[in-house]
């Protein structure tokens, strides 16, 4: 089946203003399109947002999308992250999906956030979202990655963590992995075990490093040697520099 037949569209855009754009904000893009000032009336201060919610108009019109589809506007405020929060859990009750098709993300909240709390999710595979996905033998175990770039990699990864057979698997098995290893709980615990690795490190004289990570020791133990002239500091960055290693 396809993926208009498996789900809705909901999209998610803090671009969106919920006063200006009515209850439904595309669907009055839509409408307002043969309109300009009424347009300019609704977006009159983000002209960048106005071009690209008129994109995603033509987008949504091509693919005759309109009667599957609804928006959001949230925002980075306490209030509306609450919302976004409570949106996870009702997509969850519907045995829905996230996802979150930027082209980087050094982190990836947003899937994460919703994995934990049940809501299988898919996200770009370019950045930091594999890491918390993707297991050591490169199984999508937690959660599906994606190239962004392809639509036909994006609807794969979505057709996965939507069908009824793995449904349960990445709802069950995402929420669990992101608790032990993202929670305060598992941050604290891990950080305690670095803590106390480090102390007894310092304690024995020892400095080992990872064997993919050859740290120079210039970084960690330096010497009198190591240390640049000042003039060359000064010249180079307009630094005032000493010319000893600290």
């Amino acid at each position: 089946p396809t993926l208009r037949e498996r789900a809705n569209l909901g999209l998610v855009m803090n671009i969106l203003d919920g006063d200006r754009l009515l209850e439904a904000p595309l669907h009055a893009m839509r409408d307002a399109r043969s309109d300009p000032a009424r347009l300019e009336r609704m977006l009159v201060d983000n002209p960048e947002a106005k071009s690209i919610l008129l994109e995603l108009v033509d987008h949504l019109d091509q693919a005759k999308l309109w009667d599957r589809v609804v928006a959001f506007p949230i925002e980075n405020q306490t209030e509306q992250q609450l919302e976004l929060a409570s949106l996870y859990r009702v997509a969850k009750k519907n045995k829905g999906a996230f996802a979150l098709s930027s082209f980087e993300e050094p982190f990836g909240l947003g899937p994460r956030e919703a994995a934990s709390v049940g809501l299988p999710a898919a996200g770009t595979r370019n950045g930091g979202l594999p890491a918390s996905f993707v297991d050591a033998d490169g199984e999508e175990r937690w959660g599906a990655v994606f190239d962004p770039r392809s639509p036909e990699d994006t609807a794969r990864a979505l057709k996965q963590v939507l069908a009824p057979e793995n449904w349960e698997a990445y709802s069950r098995d995402g929420r669990q992995h992101i608790h032990d290893t993202l929670s305060w709980e598992a941050s604290a615990k891990r950080l305690m075990e670095l803590a106390g690795r480090a102390i007894l490190q310092r304690e024995t004289g020892e400095f080992p490093r990872h064997p993919q990570l050859a740290v120079p020791p210039y970084f960690y133990a330096p010497l009198p040697e190591h240390a640049l002239p000042s003039a060359y500091l000064e010249s180079r960055f307009g630094w005032t520099a000493t010319d000893v290693a600290e």
